[in-house]
């Protein structure tokens, strides 16, 4: 029940807004006030909503009221970067021209830049100007350019302070790969005592550190092998160990830490690291151009239409009707690292650039629902734009998409390049279900996957897959396996074959060869000019009623050994 206070203060609001006042002549700052109130405009903080006027600082300052609810009237907002940092419901009655940041004090903001480049075993840190770090204590060191130079990829690394000086510090633990720059922060963290398996429900540490129920962390690997770039055996830029989870503290007890969630990843040696406590955040209706949120748990996004909307390590979230329209952008939906989502009636279209991106990406995702999504068509004509792409990260971190449900989705094709309605890398325990898509479909590199009722009008490619457990019910232009072991493949018809074998099972680069493939029930229709299978080094390939389109047996053609 709210309080006579609120309830007076929430009344006079309304009334001095249809005078056209100020409420902050009559109500005291976020920094004097006791109590929060419950609903403030943006306009009450002097915002014009005129689309001309720069409103940055008035809608800022009505973020940080303490208000329970911000609300945007009707009218067009110029911003910059508003940014939100505590519990609070934003409500947009306009549009907001400019880019909503949802963050809390984060290890890789604030940082301090270093002088130079770090090569790979590299201990000692230099510093152009002096620095604020003391010995024994942690930091963190965001790294770019990691792995390869000539990439722009980024990567954090995490050490205790040996030694320093004014513009030099010495690391416990050396960084690995060559950076091209640098900047360091501190960080609250422990080294984890012990192995992990997967599904562990807590984790003792070495040391207690200042953390309470309700904090979201990182689970940073040491040392460790359960990542996509380990089980494929990728070459000398990829890191093995560099993976990492996000987590939430549900209770503590001395040094173990119980998790909101089990671990989803196997490690040898770990580090927890505290994200901080940011909470409850929800932003709904109207026109916003640019939506990002990092470290933030029990986020909802919705009835908003937008150009971009980028998540980070978010833990427990829920996006519903979307509209997205990515102009000028690489991907209009992306999640990195993110984990306990549900994505629902999105509407995305015309992500442009290249290189592996779309108008839906999924980068190392976790325990994530994807539903009732219509991914139109791409607008980039380079190769590497898709409707919708699940992937996991690259130099230096490779961490699996696990338990990623796809369903009732229409996904267009791309514009340009290889014709992929959905990509999926680096998927573990994934599911898709449902799905029209007016292109291909691609599976590499992926353990434990289950498609059931798929409508295809181009290729079903899978490469270095590992248990698909099951491709039923489906449609396609023809079907190729190369290096994948255990599949069960039944109930599909190939239509309008867009190669010249409808049917290819071989080996990949990675993996010499497929293995344990039964196809049950699969029908080639008449418009597939050859109707036989090719097969490479298969071994035990079991074929059931596998047909071409007048009912005969269908032949398989033995390639020749590479």
């Amino acid at each position: 029940m709210i309080s006579r206070r609120l309830f007076l203060q929430s009344t006079i609001l309304q009334s001095l807004r249809g005078m056209g006042i100020s409420a902050l002549a009559y109500f005291p700052t976020a920094t004097q006030a006791t109590t929060p109130i419950p609903t403030v405009s943006v306009k009450d903080y002097g915002a014009r909503g005129d689309g001309k006027t720069d409103d940055t600082a008035a809608c800022q300052s009505a973020l940080d009221s303490g208000a329970l609810e911000i609300i945007f009237p009707p009218g067009v907002y110029k911003i910059g970067d508003l940014r939100v940092s505590r519990s609070l419901t934003i409500t947009n009655q306009g549009e907001i021209l400019g880019r909503i940041s949802v963050r809390d004090t984060t290890p890789d903001i604030n940082l301090t830049p270093g002088k130079g480049s770090i090569e790979n075993g590299q201990k000692i840190l230099h510093f152009t100007k002096p620095h604020p770090f003391s010995p024994g204590e942690n930091i963190v060191i965001s790294l770019m350019g990691a792995g390869d130079s000539r990439k722009n990829q980024a990567g954090l690394h995490f050490s205790k302070i040996l030694d320093a000086s004014s513009q030099m510090i010495e690391l416990e633990r050396p960084v690995r790969f060559d950076y091209n720059r640098f900047s360091c922060a501190t960080f609250t963290g422990s080294t984890i005592s012990h192995s992990i398996d997967r599904g562990t429900s807590y984790v003792d540490l070495a040391e207690e550190i200042p953390i309470t129920p309700g904090t979201l962390i990182r689970i940073e690997c040491l040392e460790g092998s359960d990542s996509p770039y380990a089980s494929w055996n990728m070459g000398p830029l990829f890191a093995r160990n560099s993976y990492f989870e996000i987590n939430v503290v549900k209770k503590i007890e001395g040094k173990r830490v119980y998790l909101e969630a089990n671990t989803a990843y196997a490690y040898k040696t770990a580090l927890l690291i505290s994200l901080g406590k940011l909470n409850n955040i929800t932003l709904r209706g109207g026109k916003i151009n640019d939506i990002r949120a990092t470290n933030t748990q029990n986020l909802t996004l919705t009835n908003i239409t937008t150009n971009r909307i980028q998540l980070s390590r978010c833990f427990n979230f829920s996006v519903s009707e979307i509209d997205i329209s990515a102009k000028n952008t690489p991907i209009g939906f992306g999640l990195s690292a993110c984990r306990r989502g549900r994505i629902s009636k999105i509407d995305a279209c015309c992500a442009t650039g290249s290189t592996d991106n779309g108008n839906v990406k999924i980068m190392s995702g976790l325990d994530i629902t994807i539903e009732n999504v219509r991914s139109s068509q791409t607008s980039a004509k380079a190769q590497g734009i898709y409707p919708m792409f699940v992937d996991f990260y690259v130099t230096p971190y490779s961490s699996w998409s696990q338990n990623i449900t796809i369903a009732n989705c229409q996904l267009g094709a791309p514009n340009g390049g290889a014709q992929r309605s959905l990509w999926i890398a680096g998927g573990r325990e994934c599911t898709v279900s449902r799905v029209k898509v007016d292109a291909g479909v691609r599976v590499e590199k992926s353990v434990d996957i289950t498609i059931d009722n798929l409508e295809a009008l181009g290729l079903l490619d899978f490469q270095e897959v590992r248990d698909l457990k099951k491709l039923a019910n489906f449609t396609g232009r023809g079907i190729s396996l190369a290096g994948v072991e255990r599949a069960q493949i039944s109930d599909g018809n190939i239509i309008g074959c867009s190669t010249n074998i409808p049917v290819r099972i071989g080996r990949s680069k990675v993996v010499s060869a497929s293995s344990d493939v039964t196809l049950e029930r699969v029908k080639f229709d008449a418009q597939c000019k050859h109707q036989h299978l090719q097969s490479e080094e298969v071994e035990r390939l079991k074929l059931i009623d596998v047909l071409t389109s007048d009912g005969q047996k269908i032949k398989i053609q033995q390639k020749k050994k590479r």
